[in-house]
């Protein structure tokens, strides 16, 4: 039994303790697969989903009256996109399933099933845990999230983001469970690095996770991390400057290169440019998995990210 095994053997005994139900979404994501290809929502896909026998969805949950949304759901075509393939589009989806069910809990649902690989259940017991930030509205908030999951994601070695939700929701249960999660998680983790200090180091201060991978030799990794703090810096700042974090509306800039014009233009910091466009190139070169990323670069990336954050006053 290897150790995602044993992880899911954890979270059914946890489940059923909880719930007296057999956790099964394997069923669920069966029965709802046909949404990937873009077919319209029907409500019996959503009474597949709220099946009682698989999982406990009506103690906390309930879809619309079906003739609610009924006329919404046949408009539902080519709604659900691939957001691996179709990233622009992600947001519109979102905006489009909020609009039909009101709630981002159940567009969540909705989307985990549909997609385990990229969402996850958005909850309050993983949300307190991972100390999400908050968002200017649902959306936003929720991609906070999904964000968070994706790095932990690959911290775990997992391959898809349901299945981070599924031990973040175990490790929110009970300290005895949490322990004997947290010993399994840690042979994934760097010596360095514990469950409990990623967690919290993943949103306050991903630069230190980023160290601990660098130091075990996981360049890939320490990379993404330091991507994760270069990014929080320019959303600090932003917010430190202008109160919030401005949204492009120009399709061809990046998001990034959009951030840094603000800090160095508007916000004043014309000095750090050179600097903050390096660091843009070497995030572009750890996040894109077909380019060259070495120790050389990582550790660039890492002291570079750092001395932007010292120049600012910010933590990272």
């Amino acid at each position: 039994m290897d150790w995602k095994d044993r992880f899911a053997a954890i979270f059914d005994d946890v489940a059923f303790k909880k719930y007296r139900v057999k956790i099964d979404f394997a069923t669920i994501e069966k029965q709802v697969a046909h949404l990937r290809q873009g077919d319209a929502i029907t409500y019996e896909d959503l009474e597949v989903i709220a099946r009682e026998d698989l999982w406990p969805f009506n103690r906390y949950w309930m879809w619309p009256a079906k003739e609610q949304i009924e006329d919404a759901l046949e408009k539902t075509w080519d709604l659900i996109i691939d957001p691996a393939s179709k990233p622009d589009q992600e947001i519109d989806m979102l905006d489009g399933l909020l609009n039909i069910f009101r709630n981002i809990s159940l567009v969540s649902i909705l989307l985990r099933f549909v997609w385990p690989e990229h969402y996850a259940i958005y909850s309050r017991p993983s949300l307190k845990i991972l100390q999400i930030e908050r968002g200017e509205n649902d959306i936003e908030e929720y991609m906070n999230f999904i964000h968070e999951m994706k790095g932990l994601r690959i911290a775990f070695g997992m391959d898809r983001i349901a299945d981070v939700d599924m031990i973040v929701w175990a490790v929110s249960q009970r300290e005895d469970e949490f322990e004997e999660i947290r010993n399994l998680i840690s042979e994934k983790l760097p010596k360095e690095l514990s469950l409990a200090d990623l967690m919290k180091h993943a949103t306050t201060c991903p630069l230190r996770v980023a160290e601990a991978y660098f130091a075990a030799g996981d360049y890939q990794t320490a990379g993404y991390w330091t991507t994760r703090a270069f990014e929080r810096i320019l959303h600090q700042e932003c917010v430190r400057g202008m109160g919030y974090v401005p949204k492009k509306k120009e399709r061809e800039m990046g998001e990034i290169e959009f951030l840094i014009k603000c800090v160095c233009g508007e916000l004043g910091h014309a000095d750090l440019e050179k600097k903050l466009y390096e660091m843009k190139n070497l995030r572009n070169s750890a996040i894109h998995i077909e380019r060259p990323f070495n120790k050389q670069m990582a550790a660039e990336f890492i002291a570079g990210v750092r001395k932007v954050a010292g120049a600012l006053a910010l933590t990272c």
